[in-house]
């Protein structure tokens, strides 16, 4: 899938992402909403979501393409990554078999 065409869901890590992107650039999410006419308020509530209207969806567009799209995505997908990671590890260290596992420690199995 292409850069272009993937749309990360909107919430924290997206938000967190643009903001690093911002910084990375030189440039304040407050500073980027005054520069495009928009209250950071109204923008905040794009990156989390809380507003999905069209509008919204193409201002946000605006601004992933602003900060660096590459850049963006590759916090997101960084934070997605991570959070998988210890998503499964936190799984499998409290994995607790639901019968009894049998201990063949009696057997042989090797000279």
């Amino acid at each position: 899938m292409s850069v272009d065409k993937f749309k990360p869901a909107p919430g924290k890590w997206l938000h967190e992402a643009i903001m690093g992107a911002l910084k990375g650039r030189g440039v304040s999410f407050t500073g980027w909403c005054e520069a495009n006419g928009i209250l950071s308020q109204s923008m905040r509530a794009y990156t989390y979501g809380i507003n999905s209207s069209p509008k919204s969806e193409k201002v946000l567009n605006k601004l992933i393409d602003d900060a660096g799209r590459e850049a963006v995505l590759s916090m997101y997908f960084h934070r997605l990554l991570t959070r998988r990671g210890m998503a499964a590890e936190s799984l499998w260290m409290n994995f607790k078999p639901p019968v009894a596992l049998h201990d063949y420690s009696h057997l042989k199995l090797y000279d």
